[in-house]
């Protein structure tokens, strides 16, 4: 699951700006988001749209993580790897391939058994939304 990488550990709940005393940050990042958020949303009765919603809610993370922190920065890179991670998971199956696998589920389903995949036990991957 995403949020047992190594490089999650960044990401895992809401930036704390407060207690980092990063009073600029949210000045700078004008929507947040974390995995936990994302996973609280998913299993928690929130439902997306659509899987691109989902994840346009997980690039929100790396775009965040990019804007406010330097390159060459721990943040920053782990953020850049987290992103390629889940890129390949996209890339992995066509969006034609995974409706046939499961059979023309309805689409907020069908987004809930792809988040719950990134977050849970990863048996099904995203479809690619572009």
């Amino acid at each position: 699951a995403i949020q047992e990488h190594p490089s999650a550990v960044y990401f895992l709940e809401p930036v704390d700006w407060r207690a980092l005393k990063l009073p600029d940050y949210p000045r700078i990042v004008t929507r947040p988001m974390d995995l936990g958020t994302v996973e609280r949303q998913l299993l928690g009765g929130r439902r997306y749209r659509d899987t691109c919603e989902f994840l346009d809610d997980l690039e929100s993370i790396w775009q965040n993580a990019h804007l406010y922190n330097e390159v060459g920065s721990d943040v920053h890179h782990a953020a850049s790897l987290l992103h390629a991670v889940v890129e390949k998971k996209r890339n992995e199956i066509s969006t034609g391939a995974l409706m046939e696998a499961l059979d023309g589920e309805e689409s907020t389903d069908l987004t809930s058994r792809l988040g719950q995949s990134m977050f849970i036990d990863e048996s099904v991957q995203p479809q690619s939304c572009g």
